[in-house]
């Protein structure tokens, strides 16, 4: 976000320079847009994606410790983190510490999902897992 205001501010200013002074305030009124868009899309992706993120790898996480069979089901663990989450969130005078360690916690796991794509030759960090036989099935 710095870099890109400070693009904006230079063709702002290489507007005013070239003599298209005309053109100064309409682009600095769609900079300003540009940025208020970009800031408003990553304030919601840290308020509630990231949580989102977090409840499926704590559900994932306790599912797995009991080796449920439901650990590996996308909906399960997502919900029982989810629930979890929202307990620890509603304690008095502590919740908020819950709520700040999800959102960093959360947007630290996305960056790291982001990096695994960016980098086509790299493994992921969570390898998946092979499919069980299940004798009983048709």
């Amino acid at each position: 976000m710095p870099l890109l205001t400070f693009l904006m501010i230079g063709v702002i200013i290489i507007l005013g320079l070239l003599s298209l002074g005309g053109l100064v305030l309409p682009a600095l009124m769609i900079m300003m847009l540009i940025l208020t868009s970009l800031s408003l899309a990553f304030l919601v992706s840290a308020g509630y994606f990231s949580k989102l993120i977090i409840s499926q790898v704590l559900g994932g996480l306790i599912l797995g410790g009991f080796k449920s069979p439901a650990a590996t089901h996308r909906i399960w663990p997502w919900l029982l983190g989810l629930v979890i989450f929202i307990f620890l969130r509603s304690i008095p005078f502590i919740g908020w510490i819950f709520n700040v360690l999800a959102v960093l916690f959360g947007l630290g796991a996305f960056v790291l999902w982001l990096y695994g794509l960016l980098k086509p030759g790299q493994q992921s960090i969570v390898q998946p897992t092979a499919p069980q036989d299940n004798p009983g099935a048709v």
